[in-house]
């Protein structure tokens, strides 16, 4: 193997696939990155066995060929390089030789051969979408994933393609998270889980205003992304196993109580709250009356706070108290000027809803003061 290749494209695309290798493992070669030459490019591929990342940048090639080098010291040297263009060969014994102006190093690599195959995903089940649109999406639902191992679905992100329309749902039993878009092109309906890793590289590997492709079976799925820098990547993820709730269900529907507020004043004033809550009492007091919202967190480790905003509300008065928490994270991830508050009383689950086709339910808890 030997080839040119930028710098800033190298480094790029070890980052991309980074987070895919371990360090601990008991095969050596699953802390390496994989490196196979193409066509006018260098394909760097990263695995966990559980996930794999393949990212494909720009180079110039002179000899094709593959090999695995140690992933973190191989991305701790090209940082370190002085010039914007680095050579790279390769000999049969996987010796690796990095120049750059006048740096030299050798880096030992361990065969392709001892690398796991890359499973090829039958890609006649997909949907097209927007990619900024799809990582909106994820942001807006991923913070509502269970922590818990109690069960195991939850700790996923329900993907569902119905009839056109792409849902994300995560709940972790206390609240729930929604968002819906249209898709570009889909061959028919179908529905997965994804894991939380995966959740989360997704939301770092989007970053271009492109299109994404999503291909699926039923233990293992693969998502198609235009990188950044004129790169190609591939992200591909096992599955999680068993049925998502019936999220469905859990939307509360004709609610007695719809309040207007603005996202970002209304954020403000839970921050502000969340300060006098302590870990044994995280709670803030809603109260609606006469077209003013009162929050009050009460805390006896901690002490008080009170605060009144002006909003649209119609109807008699009502009391409800939350976690702040779970109002406050899909405040962040919004851009909407104003969001909706809908209640039926101080015991039902609430509805937190955008124009975006984004609804969020919150479940109520007793408030210290009542």
């Amino acid at each position: 193997m030997k080839l040119t290749i930028a710098k800033e494209h190298l480094i790029y695309g070890l980052q991309a696939v980074q987070n895919a290798v371990s360090e601990r493992q008991t095969l050596p070669v699953l802390s390496n990155v994989l490196l196979r030459t193409v066509e006018d490019g260098l394909e760097i591929t990263g695995t966990n066995m559980d996930l794999k990342i393949i990212c494909t940048v720009k180079a110039s090639v002179a000899v094709h060929g593959t090999t695995t080098l140690p992933a973190r010291r191989f991305l701790q040297i090209v940082s370190k390089l002085p010039t914007p263009l680095i050579s790279l060969s390769v000999n049969e014994k996987h010796q690796c030789t990095i120049e750059s102006g006048t740096v030299y190093f050798k880096l030992f690599g361990l065969p392709a051969e001892d690398f796991p195959l890359i499973p090829q995903i039958d890609q006649s089940q997909y949907v097209v979408l927007k990619a900024l649109n799809l990582k909106k999406m994820v942001e807006r639902t991923a913070f509502a994933m269970s922590l818990e191992d109690t069960r195991a679905v939850l700790n996923g992100l329900n993907f569902c393609v119905m009839g056109g329309t792409l849902t994300l749902v995560a709940t972790d039993g206390r609240r729930m998270a929604l968002c819906e878009d249209n898709v570009i092109a889909n061959s028919g309906d179908g529905q997965c889980i994804i894991p939380s890793k995966t959740v989360s590289e997704l939301k770092k590997l989007i970053s271009v205003d492109s299109e994404v492709k999503v291909c699926w079976e039923p233990r293992q799925a693969l998502f198609m992304i235009q990188g950044d820098k004129g790169s190609t990547i591939q992200l591909i993820t096992k599955l999680m196993e068993g049925v998502y709730p019936n999220y469905k269900q859990v939307v509360p529907v004709e609610l007695k109580h719809s309040l207007v507020l603005s996202r970002e004043e209304f954020l403000n004033a839970l921050t502000r709250a969340e300060l006098m809550t302590s870990e044994r009492s995280h709670v803030v007091k809603l109260q609606f009356a006469n077209n003013q919202l009162t929050l009050t967190a009460n805390s006896a480790e901690v002490g008080e706070a009170k605060e009144t905003m002006i909003v649209s509300h119609e109807g008699p008065e009502i009391s409800i108290s939350f976690n702040p928490t779970f109002l406050m994270d899909p405040l962040k991830t919004l851009d909407d000027g104003e969001v909706f508050l809908e209640i039926n009383d101080e015991f039902s689950p609430a509805l937190l809803k955008t124009k975006e086709k984004c609804q969020f339910v919150v479940m109520p808890m007793r408030s210290p003061t009542a």
